[in-house]
């Protein structure tokens, strides 16, 4: 219960990291089992590439998530302050 509040369990890393050595294990493993002519440097290479490209795609997606919500909060934002602004320009007319 105290790890609650605890920033670590947002960090998309969690999900990232383990993802993209999962699925390049995987790729590497197909290309090893699957293609006759290839080595275990081909496995290793193209493992190591789906390894890296999952790890950005997913690392660009969280980023695109987590800044549409920082969108939302900014705009909200801005919101309230120019419905403040407007009542209270609304208020100042009323006593001139």
């Amino acid at each position: 219960m105290l790890q609650v509040g605890n920033p670590s369990h947002l960090d998309t890393g969690r999900i990232v990291v383990p993802a993209a050595a999962l699925c390049g294990y995987a790729a590497g493993y197909l290309v090893w089992r699957l293609i006759p002519v290839a080595t275990i440097w081909t496995a290793i290479l193209v493992g190591s590439v789906v390894c890296g490209l999952v790890a950005w795609r997913l690392a660009t997606w969280f980023a695109a998530r987590k800044e549409a919500r920082c969108d939302a909060v900014r705009t909200a934002k801005r919101a309230a302050q120019e419905a403040e602004t407007r009542r209270q320009i609304a208020r100042m007319r009323g006593r001139a």
